[in-house]
């Protein structure tokens, strides 16, 4: 009888041993092993079921897992793949050391493991991964062990986000909260005496907890950290971000390295970001002698100038300094670079925009799907735009220029929910319909001009009501 602990609440468990006991040991002499987990068992407080045993159960054997026997044995039944024999008997050490440390007592964890390092393994034989082989196992142990032990919801993507942003930052912010959640258990288990990076693989996330591999994205991943030479302001970066493992005295030198890599634009405007975000939280805990005004004063116009020189793309500006779980006066400075960078993309797709204008004088029209579709979002575009100007162009176009005009606009205001996304619109429409409207009024028009113009005309007033939908 095996997983004895696993009985259904339906069955008692000491009714189950006299059965056991009169049908099988009694009067038939049969020789009975059961196999349980007592202290699971113990657990459940079944302290009758502890007691009953004594009178039924004649011997008692521990079964102690000898974990290096298991691993050799899981190792021998690759043999016949010499590669892979070799990458697991390499590494051997490094994942007995992990099953000791976080105490894996399941063997069908370890196959688990073993199993996805193999197959993650295959797809990646020929990128030199070896310079990361730790962060590697590393990730695909602990997911391992959380995904059987089901704590991992892999449909989750807040619950994927929370575990990727899980660094030395959010564990110093925890101190904050009255009770600890799953990510803090997760981070003093797992990564509070690290020593090596936490690197988050969205792709053997992917494979682990839905058995879905994304080959191509797990090969650019791997080769994005498997730089062999890294940098020095990379390595002044993590220290800063553990940094409450260093000396007072090397905490100060390392902020004296990133200001002189700062000075010498050796970072991004994404790590000066997220290096303002660190001063912050070592100002605020009263780690640095420096005040806040000093670091605003130096950093505010850092990120400006950082700010001109990146070509930061429109759709991608939020994922761009996006920090997550950041200090606030650092969301209120991404906040304002978000509004600086969504001003100039604005500008350019005015630009854009009045270039399309012209493009459809300059063809008579014949402008392609390719030309437009740039618009076709719900950026902001007509309560920006100079309307008197625009309806200038509207003046000047045939009716082929018109036709193809009207054709962009509908593109534009195609969607269901318009109403969502436009609502900062309806006053430049209103006034756009106005003008049209006077243009109407024009006697001189021709028939077929006046037919496109009055089409015009509609369609924004539709337009309009669509988007007060939601009043």
């Amino acid at each position: 009888f095996d997983d004895f602990e696993r009985l259904s609440s339906d069955i008692k468990r000491e009714d189950l041993l006299g059965y056991i006991n009169t049908n099988f040991i009694e009067h038939n002499f049969i020789k009975t092993v059961i196999i349980g987990n007592e202290v699971e068992i113990a657990n459940k407080n079944d302290d009758y079921y502890m007691k009953i045993k004594e009178k039924v159960i004649g011997r008692t054997i521990k079964f102690q897992i000898k974990t290096e026997d298991v691993i050799k044995q899981l190792i021998e039944f690759h043999n016949k793949d010499e590669y892979f024999f070799k990458l697991l008997n390499d590494n051997s050490s490094y994942i007995l050391k992990l099953i000791g440390k976080y105490d894996v007592q399941n063997i069908r964890t370890i196959k688990f493991f073993i199993y996805y390092f193999i197959m993650i393994s295959k797809n990646i034989q020929n990128i030199n991964y070896y310079v990361r082989i730790k962060e590697i196992i590393h990730f695909i142990f602990i997911i391992s062990i959380e995904f059987r032990e089901g704590n991992i919801k892999s449909f989750d993507d807040n619950f994927k986000k929370s575990l990727k942003d899980i660094d030395a930052k959010y564990f110093l912010q925890k101190d904050k909260k009255e009770e600890k959640d799953y990510f803090d258990l997760f981070f003093d288990k797992y990564l509070n005496d690290r020593e090596i990076d936490y690197i988050f693989f969205d792709s053997i996330y992917k494979y682990l907890t839905l058995g879905i591999l994304d080959k191509e994205k797990l090969i650019n991943e791997i080769q994005l950290i498997c730089v062999i030479k890294q940098l020095e302001e990379e390595k002044t970066l993590i220290k800063l971000r553990d940094y409450f493992l260093l000396e007072d005295k090397e905490l100060q030198d390392v902020i004296d390295k990133i200001i002189n890599f700062l000075n010498n634009n050796k970072y991004n405007l994404s790590q000066a970001i997220n290096i303002y975000n660190y001063f912050t939280l070592l100002i605020e805990k009263k780690l640095i002698e420096k005040s806040q005004i000093e670091i605003d004063s130096y950093f505010k116009p850092l990120f400006y100038k950082l700010l001109e020189k990146e070509n930061i793309d429109e759709f991608h500006e939020r994922d761009f300094l996006d920090l997550g779980d950041c200090h606030k006066n650092t969301k209120d400075i991404l906040n304002d670079l978000i509004n600086e960078i969504r001003k100039k993309h604005i500008d350019n797709r005015v630009v854009k925009f009045e270039k399309l204008i012209s493009k459809i004088l300059e063809t008579n029209g014949a402008i392609k799907y390719k030309d437009y579709e740039y618009f076709l979002d719900s950026k902001p575009l007509f309560d920006k735009l100079n309307l008197s100007k625009f309806t200038e162009n509207i003046k000047k176009m045939n009716n082929k220029c018109l036709y193809a005009l009207i054709n962009v606009i509908n593109n534009r205001y195609r969607f269901e929910n318009v109403y969502v996304f436009f609502q900062n619109e309806i006053n430049s429409l209103n006034e756009l319909l106005r003008i049209i409207d006077e243009i109407l009024k024009n006697n001189s028009l021709g028939k077929i001009k006046f037919y496109h113009i009055n089409k015009l005309y509609e369609e924004i007033k539709n337009i309009i009501k669509r988007i007060k939908k939601a009043g």
